[in-house]
């Protein structure tokens, strides 16, 4: 009977452990790389620009729900013909998932998640063309390294690179690769 009293307790003490709650629970970051076409049904699409804005809120220890927002400049860029124009394009990408994170180290964490994802391609009226615009929900999964600047972890550097798709005739399937500075608290 002492035996499994002891093995209740032991198990209640990791599991508490395990889920215990981290000092932070807030997790805000921008970041900046380059989103990169994979396996791109429209041709055009090139390297180009992306800017990142991330929010996640700690449930647990291990378990993180995240919002992020994307922004491509000019995926299509200009288009070449008899009438060479520049398209004036954006793409818009907002994120909706969860992550597991494991702390690896003190100062080191990763991450593994996915979730839905809503694209939103438009460009600015154009005489010749007028204006396109598309939306499209998808999905994304992304992996994630975070190093803390300070002692307490407040402040980090760190990497999330997404893969980010859809099954739409439109947008294609895109890389996100980058560096982010975000703020704990």
């Amino acid at each position: 009977m002492k035996f499994k009293i002891y093995l209740t307790g032991m198990f209640l003490s990791l599991s508490m452990h395990l889920l215990g709650q981290d000092p932070h629970r807030n997790d805000l970051s921008v970041g900046f790389g380059a989103a990169l076409p994979a396996v791109s049904r429209y041709p055009l699409y090139d390297n180009k620009p992306d800017l990142t804005a991330a929010y996640g809120f700690r449930f647990t220890r291990l378990f993180q729900a995240d919002v992020a927002f994307d922004t491509v400049f000019h995926p299509v860029g200009m288009i070449f013909g008899p009438y060479g124009y520049d398209t004036k394009d954006h793409l818009y990408l907002t994120q909706f998932g969860g992550r597991v994170v494991f702390p690896v180290r003190q100062r080191l964490t990763v991450g593994l998640g996915a979730g839905p994802a809503f694209f939103h391609y438009s460009t600015v009226e154009n005489i010749s063309i007028g204006q396109l615009s598309f939306n499209r929900w998808g999905y994304y999964v992304l992996g994630s390294a975070k190093l803390s600047l300070d002692h307490n972890g407040r402040f980090y550097v760190g990497s999330t690179p997404k893969f980010l798709g859809t099954n739409g005739r439109s947008i294609g399937r895109f890389f996100v690769l980058g560096g982010e500075f975000g703020v704990r608290f």
